[in-house]
């Protein structure tokens, strides 16, 4: 059977606006819309080519991805933020959801979710955060297998995504 990440990678990207980091300065979104850093992601590796997101990273041995993206300005979305999350759920299938939790990022309120489902026929579990500051939405989006392998990822992913802040 084909990695998981090797084969659903091009298209998530496709269809996602996302990203993941690693070393501070790696983690500084410069060229991204909006100006912000996760917490560190140690053991994933940066996908070079993001598509269009700001950062992807993977992590092979678990088949993981985490993808964050900023859209401000003109890309801007003033929605809910659970329908920012339905916008990330476009393309998964059979979608079930198993966690839907408000928090504070960088002084804002934010969402973050779970979400069971399929993607290209293979069972996956979705994670999500979102939110918006300074006219922009960022994203930021775990996928993985579903189990053991997603719980693993999901450590890595919170503690990133807690970490973010706004560089403004």
């Amino acid at each position: 059977m084909r990695h998981l990440s090797t084969f659903m990678l091009p298209a998530i990207l496709a269809g996602s606006m996302l990203v993941g980091c690693a070393s501070k300065a790696e983690r500084e979104a410069r060229d991204a819309e909006g100006s912000y850093e996760l917490g560190e992601l140690p053991g994933w590796e940066r996908v070079k080519d993001a598509g269009g997101a700001d950062y992807a990273w993977t992590k092979p041995s678990i088949g993981a991805s985490i993808f964050a993206d900023s859209n401000c300005g003109p890309r801007y979305e003033d929605s809910k933020l659970e329908d920012l999350v339905d916008k990330q759920l476009a393309g998964l299938r059979e979608g079930e959801a198993i966690l839907s939790e408000s928090l504070t990022l960088a002084d804002r309120e934010a969402l973050r979710t779970r979400h069971l489902g399929r993607l290209d026929g293979v069972p996956i579990e979705l994670g999500t955060t979102v939110l918006k500051k300074h006219f922009c939405t960022y994203d930021v989006v775990l996928i993985a297998p579903r189990g053991k392998h997603f719980e693993a990822a999901w450590v890595d992913y919170v503690s990133a995504v807690d970490g973010f802040r706004t560089t403004l």
